[in-house]
């Protein structure tokens, strides 16, 4: 059966695959008839990773919290690092098992294997040696391939480090991994799970159809506002497509979602509902004073920052994909992600 491998973004970028709009995407692709699996050295990364970014956030919470003490009183429950990070790895452990996520263990590799493929100057370490965990994370792909099944896929946003060449949804695997691979074995490379799943998985079911087919009487409109609500609100990203500025810009008021367009695919007795459309941003960030007085100062608003940099203000159009699910037991919908189709990514993962 062909398998689908999942690198470390992929866990990071659905929101480590909590809500169950992300692990509907892990059923859809089962209920399609590929198997999945994680390299060992994957889940490692993950863990570690939330447990330090959770570290993080619980700072930067706590440093919130005492200034707005400051204005008013006010009691918040104490979040324990150690308590959530256990029942975060529980629950990994409880959704791997559950979909049946084969568990790749670490590769033949010695530690003098490290040393010397660091100096290999060959794909996925970088020129200054560092890549350690790509390597060990592809050589675990290259071990557990049955050649007898395929084609497989690898999903990963990491194309610097694996690819030959790359679109905006899918990469082809650089050649000097490809020479690791048994003779006639197939890797079709994808940079993230909502292009894996639009161009690969859901064509082998019945595709997406029109949430006017499904005879479901929901208020869509006021739920994608709910969640517009809840993930745009002071989101921070590296940029937008339509503002003149990047690096890190942050939205600090969000507009009625508008041009909602609703489909949905059903999934045994669950619906997959995606919606797309919208929303008119209002953006903070910086920028270079001799551009914004030269070429934006009439179309942003702009507050002195320092000798080099103004902080700015200007609107952009967010162009967003919710996905969610629909039980049709209990009648509920949630467990949504939201994703911004024109954010512009900077390369976080290497």
């Amino acid at each position: 059966m062909p398998t689908i491998f999942l690198d470390t973004n992929v866990f990071i970028d659905a929101g480590y695959f909590r809500a169950a709009g992300a692990q509907a995407f892990l059923r859809t692709c089962k209920f399609a008839g590929f198997d999945l699996a994680v390299p060992e050295v994957v889940l490692d990364e993950v863990r570690g990773n939330f447990e330090k970014g959770l570290a993080s956030s619980l700072v930067s919470l706590t440093k919130a919290g005492r200034q707005v003490a400051r204005f008013v009183t006010h009691e918040s429950d104490e979040i324990s690092l150690d308590d959530e990070t256990e029942r975060f790895n529980e629950n990994l452990e409880e959704l791997l098992q559950d979909v049946g996520v084969v568990v790749l263990p670490y590769p033949a590799t010695t530690t003098r294997d490290l040393v010397l493929a660091g100096y290999s100057d060959r794909k996925p370490f970088k020129e200054s040696g560092e890549g350690h965990k790509d390597f060990l994370i592809w050589k675990s792909i290259v071990e557990g391939i049955d050649p007898a099944d395929g084609p497989h896929v690898f999903v990963t946003s990491n194309t610097s480090d694996f690819a030959q060449e790359k679109t905006k949804e899918t990469f082809v695997l650089h050649d000097e991994l490809l020479s690791d691979l048994s003779d006639g074995v197939s890797v079709l490379g994808f940079t993230g799970r909502q292009s894996l799943l639009e161009k690969h998985v859901l064509p082998l079911l019945d595709g997406w159809k029109p949430w006017s087919e499904s005879n479901v009487d929901l208020d869509i409109e006021s739920f994608a506002e709910g969640i517009i609500g809840k993930e745009l609100s002071y989101k921070t990203m590296y940029g937008l497509e339509g503002l003149p500025f990047s690096n890190e810009v942050i939205i600090t008021m969000y507009g009625k979602p508008e041009g909602l367009v609703v489909h949905y695919a059903l999934i045994e007795d669950q619906y997959m509902v995606r919606i797309r459309g919208n929303s008119e941003c209002l953006f903070d960030g910086y920028m270079e004073k001799w551009e914004y007085f030269s070429e934006h100062s009439e179309t942003m608003s702009g507050a002195d920052w320092n000798d080099h940099v103004v902080n700015v203000e200007a609107e952009a159009t967010v162009e967003f994909e919710i996905m969610a699910t629909y039980n049709a037991a209990d009648g509920a919908l949630g467990g949504a992600t939201l994703e911004v189709l024109n954010e512009i990514e900077g390369d976080f993962y290497n």
